[in-house]
C-alpha cells in the first residue's frame, strides 16, 4: 500500500506473520484491513471487482469484521469509455502505456505464483516487488486520471 501524500510504502507478507501455514491468512487480512482503515480515502485498480471483495471474503471466512465503508475510487472504470477515454482495454499495463509512463507493469511468470504458494522466498520477494511497483504505478495513473478530469464522483465502498 502506498500512502499519499507521504509516499510511505507498506508491504505485508504471509511469511512476515507468525502463521507460516499459508492457509491461515487471518493475521494478514486483519493487517491489511486495519491499514486501509487508517486512511480517509482509498483507491486500487480493480479493487471494487477483486481486492476488496477478496479481502472481505477472507475476513468473513476467518470470523473477522469486514472492512468498513470508506471513500473509494477504482480508476479502472475511468478507462472503459464511460468518460470518453477508452484505450485498447482497461488493464493497468495498457493504461500506463496509454499515458506513456516510464514505469510499466511488471510481468511475472506463472511459475512464480506456484512457487510462492509453496513458500519459496525468492518467489515471494518477486511478488512483493511486483505489488510495490503496481502501487507506485497506480499512484502515477491516479494523478493523470485526476488531471484529465476523468473522475466524476467518489463514493463509499463497500
Amino acid at each position: 500500500m502506498l500512502s499519499y501524500p507521504s509516499g510511505e510504502l507498506t508491504t505485508y507478507r504471509i511469511d512476515g506473520t507468525k502463521h507460516k501455514d499459508f492457509s491461515d491468512d487471518r493475521e494478514l487480512a486483519i493487517l491489511i484491513r486495519d491499514r486501509l482503515e487508517l486512511h480517509h480515502f482509498i483507491c486500487g485498480w480493480n479493487s471494487k471487482g477483486f481486492d476488496i471483495p477478496f479481502l472481505n471474503t477472507r475476513l468473513t471466512h476467518q470470523g473477522e469484521r469486514r472492512i468498513r465503508s470508506i471513500l473509494h475510487l477504482d480508476p479502472m472504470y475511468c478507462y472503459r469509455g464511460w468518460h470518453g477515454i477508452k484505450p485498447r482495454n482497461s488493464k493497468l499495463a495498457t493504461v500506463a502505456e496509454f499515458w506513456n509512463l516510464d514505469d510499466r507493469k511488471q510481468q511475472v511468470d506463472g511459475q512464480v505464483w506456484v512457487k510462492a504458494q509453496g513458500g519459496n522466498k525468492d518467489a515471494l520477494n518477486t511478488l512483493a516487488s511486483r505489488c510495490e511497483s503496481d502501487a507506485i504505478l497506480l499512484a502515477k495513473i491516479v494523478n493523470r486520471t485526476f488531471e484529465a478530469d476523468l473522475v466524476n464522483n467518489i463514493g463509499r465502498y463497500p
